[in-house]
């Protein structure tokens, strides 16, 4: 795989697509002031792309984002149009779910694009109009981006999080795992149509899944956009790390058991060769069994992990090379404990096993199903 994607992303920077800007809509759903918020809404509205709107939308006029949102409106000279929408609460869905669905009701007639992003990205000023652009195959039925966490103090929840982000990448080429990332994706309009895309987000939690799964029901590709990874400069503590690892896990599990199966599985495998290896080792440091081989070939994923994450760190940076000094002076820790991270998704995988529930910025859900969410607080 990680060759693969290294390949890839080599080949794909290195093309020269014709021009496609058809008119598009920039859809951005808010809940709270997330760490370089202005910023990050600045950018959005500054894209490099001829002809699009910016819909904003939270769930309450007293939503703190709201406010932010009508200050910077008001304030910046921005050459496009610019709505900001109140989607309202609801009993049914994801409230990022119930913000997009009523964005959608605002878009322009004439857009042929809709365009989904996070409030909590940075994109570059090309980012829109190298989104849009694989689109214009018909083969393409989504086009993504990814996010890219690079922590600015490198403590160990942070650079857990950033590892365990990461370990999607590879999976972005291959069109039986990969998945359009809620935080950075484009579809025509009449491909969300023709996907029936607002019926299987209607009662759901996940943009992702949703997305993904109406495109490929009607038998369309995902198309990984190199140019579209998004940096999010945040730090995580190790408990903020668990619990949001826990989250996307638990959502897994109940959206796409296939993909969830395939991870649980793996790391099964992996975290159960590297306890028989230290077992082995343990036993063979206190004279107890003669040959230790088996150990030392089990324990071997250690580094293999270590070389892996060498490999990958280079594809980052051709794909972000203006945070290439930010990300080579965190590359070693990337490297040591990268290992970690495959005890993080044991347990992330034991802990979906246990429970439904999850909170997402401050609500409470209990998923029933793919097309069933219970809201337990707000």
């Amino acid at each position: 795989f990680s060759f693969r994607f290294k390949q890839y992303v080599k080949e794909t920077l290195k093309k020269s697509l014709p021009e496609y800007i058809p008119k598009a809509s920039l859809i951005l759903p808010c809940k709270g002031v997330d760490p370089g918020f202005k910023e990050n809404i600045h950018a959005i509205l500054t894209q490099d792309y001829p002809d699009y709107e910016a819909i904003f939308v939270t769930a309450t006029d007293t939503d703190p984002a709201y406010q932010v949102l009508k200050e910077i409106i008001k304030e910046g000279d921005y050459n496009i149009p610019i709505k900001l929408v109140i989607a309202g609460m609801s009993s049914i869905r994801g409230q990022k779910i119930n913000n997009l669905l009523e964005a959608i009701k605002h878009v322009k007639p004439e857009t042929e694009i809709f365009a989904f992003v996070d409030s909590d990205i940075r994109p570059r000023k090309d980012f829109l109009r190298n989104l849009v652009n694989p689109l214009q195959f018909d083969k393409v039925g989504v086009t993504t981006g990814i996010r890219w966490y690079l922590p600015k103090h490198g403590n160990l929840g942070s650079m857990l999080r950033s590892i365990w982000a990461a370990g999607a990448y590879p999976l972005l080429i291959d069109q039986s795992h990969n998945f359009a990332w809620g935080g950075a994706n484009a579809i025509k309009r009449e491909t969300f149509e023709k996907a029936n895309i607002i019926n299987l987000l209607d009662r759901s939690i996940s943009d992702t899944f949703a997305i993904t799964n109406g495109v490929k029901n009607i038998g369309l590709q995902i198309y990984f956009v190199p140019q579209c990874v998004v940096v999010s400069h945040e730090d995580s503590s190790l408990a903020d790390t668990l619990e949001w690892t826990n989250r996307q896990t638990i959502i897994s599990r109940v959206y796409s058991p296939p993909f969830w199966w395939t991870v649980f599985l793996t790391y099964s495998f992996s975290n159960t060769m590297l306890l028989l290896g230290f077992i082995i080792l343990i036993l063979w440091l206190l004279g107890k069994i003669t040959f230790v081989l088996p150990g030392i070939l089990m324990l071997s994923l250690i580094p293999l992990e270590m070389i892996n994450a060498a490999y990958l760190i280079p594809v980052v940076k051709h794909m972000i090379p203006e945070y290439s000094q930010e990300i080579d002076k965190l590359r070693w820790k990337y490297y040591f404990i990268t290992p970690l991270t495959s005890i993080l998704m044991m347990i992330n995988s034991l802990v979906s096993l246990t429970t439904n529930e999850i909170t997402w910025r401050g609500v409470k859900y209990r998923l029933i199903s793919p097309t069933k969410t219970e809201v337990l607080t707000k």
